[in-house]
């Protein structure tokens, strides 16, 4: 259970990260710096922001129900989250690591 971290050059485990749990998708900030986890647990989602240089969560973003994708902006300032279960997308603040706004969209949104 949780997220393994795999250094693909030495073909080893370089952390896990147990915390987590099961992951639903991910995206990486532009400079690499930082991985936002997509997990899904009923009835809330969540977005662990973990920090790519030390391995390490930084924080844990509750969103709503069942994140699904995610797309960071090209400054790397927002992220936006697709919660398939709520009809909305999660706008969240990179510098403050909190939902901003609540956007709502179609019917079972799949994508951002």
């Amino acid at each position: 259970k949780g997220v393994v971290v795999v250094d693909v050059a030495g073909r080893s485990v370089a952390a896990r990260l147990p915390e987590i749990g099961s992951a639903a998708g991910l995206v990486f900030s532009p400079d690499g710096g930082t991985v936002y986890v997509l997990g899904n647990f009923d009835p809330q989602g969540v977005v662990w922001v973990v920090d790519t240089a030390t391995r390490a969560v930084r924080a844990r973003i509750v969103v709503d129900s069942s994140p699904v994708a995610a797309a960071v902006t090209p400054d790397g300032r927002w992220l936006y989250v697709v919660n398939r279960g709520a009809n909305l997308v999660s706008a969240i603040d990179t510098s403050l690591n909190d939902v901003v706004a609540r956007l709502p969209v179609g019917t079972v949104p799949v994508d951002v």
